[in-house]
C-alpha cells in the first residue's frame, strides 16, 4: 500500500517508518524542505516537500495514497517562532484531513494522546481533543490512538531523566509533590506496531484506542527503575507542589527548560488506561517498562 506519513523524522515517526518499510509499504514522507537527511534512504521511501500548516503546499502530494498517518504535534510552544498548539496540533490535522478528502484518500490514522479532551486542563490536551473531533467529523475511515507516555530508543524524556540520574551527586533527584501519581509508559515498538497493523485491520475502523504499558507505575516507581537501570541509587528530594509551581512557571519561560507549568500539570496527573479494547482488536505483547529500558539505557 501507499502510505502518506507526517512526522517521519520524529521519535515515534522514525519507528513507524521502519515498520512500514518492513511490512512492504511504499511511504511518502512529508518534509518541509527537500533533501531531508533524517528520512530513511530506501527504495520504498520518498520524501515530498510540503508544510502541514500551509494547505496549498499539500496539493497533489497525497494523490494515489491509500492512507494517511498523521503524527505532527508539539508538546511545547515557541510563540516567537509561531510554533503553537493551535497551529501544529489542531490546524495541521485539519489541513491534512481536508487535503486527504480532496485528493481521494479514504483512510486516516491519527496520533492523539491519553488525556486528550476539548475541556482538558492544558492547551495541549484541548487542541488534541479538538483535532480528534475534526478527524471523527471528516467522513474518512479513521483510527485514533491515544498513547500514554512513550519510551524507547530516541525518546526525549526517559533518556534525559537517566542522564540526570547518572550525573546527580549522591543520587539526589527532585520530585514534584509526592511522586505517587500514576502513568502507564508504553513502548514505542508497541505504538508503531499498532499504527502499522491497523492499516488493513477492519476492526479498527472508526475507533479510538487508548494505549498504555502492561501496568500503571507511579512516578516514584519509574524513577527507581531508571536508577536501577543506570546502576545508581536514587535519593528523592520531594518538593511540595505549592513551592514547585511558581518556580516551574518561571523556568518554563526559558526555551530549553525541560518543564513548564502545563507539563507539570500533566506530570502530576494520573494518566492510565484499560487496554482491553486495544488488545482485543490489535493483539500485541506489551513490553514492560523495565525490560524496555535495558535495551537503550545502559549502566555506565
Amino acid at each position: 500500500m501507499k502510505i502518506f506519513l507526517t512526522g517521519a523524522t520524529g521519535f515515534v515517526g522514525s519507528h513507524i517508518l521502519k515498520r512500514l518499510v518492513n511490512e512492504g509499504h511504499f511511504v511518502y514522507c512529508l518534509a518541509r524542505k527537500s533533501g531531508t537527511d533524517n528520512i530513511m534512504n530506501h527504495k520504498q521511501v520518498r520524501a515530498v516537500t510540503g508544510d502541514v500548516t500551509k494547505p496549498e503546499t499539500l496539493e497533489k502530494r497525497l494523490s494515489g495514497c491509500d492512507a494517511v498517518i498523521h503524527l505532527v504535534a508539539v508538546i511545547k510552544e515557541k510563540k516567537n517562532k509561531n510554533i503553537t498548539f493551535e497551529r501544529l496540533n489542531y490546524l495541521s490535522t485539519k489541513n491534512m484531513l481536508e487535503s486527504a478528502v480532496r485528493q481521494g484518500v479514504k483512510r486516516f490514522i491519527y496520533m492523539s494522546a491519553l488525556g486528550a479532551d476539548v475541556n482538558g486542563e492544558t492547551p495541549y490536551f484541548r487542541t488534541k481533543g479538538r483535532a480528534e473531533i475534526a478527524v471523527i467529523q471528516s467522513g474518512l475511515l479513521y483510527t485514533i490512538f491515544r498513547p500514554s507516555f512513550i519510551f524507547g530508543p530516541g525518546d526525549g524524556v526517559y533518556s534525559m531523566l537517566a542522564n540526570v540520574i547518572r550525573k546527580s551527586p549522591f543520587g539526589l533527584f527532585p520530585v514534584f509533590g509526592s511522586g505517587d501519581y500514576l502513568h502507564q509508559p508504553v513502548s514505542v515498538y508497541n505504538v508503531s506496531d499498532a499504527f502499522v497493523s491497523c492499516i488493513q485491520n477492519p476492526k479498527t475502523i472508526n475507533k479510538i484506542y487508548e494505549i498504555g504499558g502492561p501496568k500503571p507505575l507511579s512516578y516514584n516507581e519509574q524513577l527507581q527503575i531508571l536508577g536501577k537501570t543506570v546502576g545508581k541509587k536514587i535519593r528523592k528530594v520531594n518538593i511540595p507542589l505549592f513551592l514547585a509551581k511558581p518556580v516551574v512557571k518561571i523556568a518554563g519561560t526559558f526555551p530549553f527548560s525541560p518543564i513548564d507549568a502545563d507539563r507539570l500539570k500533566m506530570l502530576v496527573k494520573n494518566n492510565v488506561t484499560d487496554n482491553a479494547l486495544f488488545l482485543n482488536d490489535i493483539p500485541v505483547e506489551l513490553l514492560s517498562f523495565d525490560k524496555g529500558l535495558t535495551e537503550y539505557i545502559h549502566n555506565s
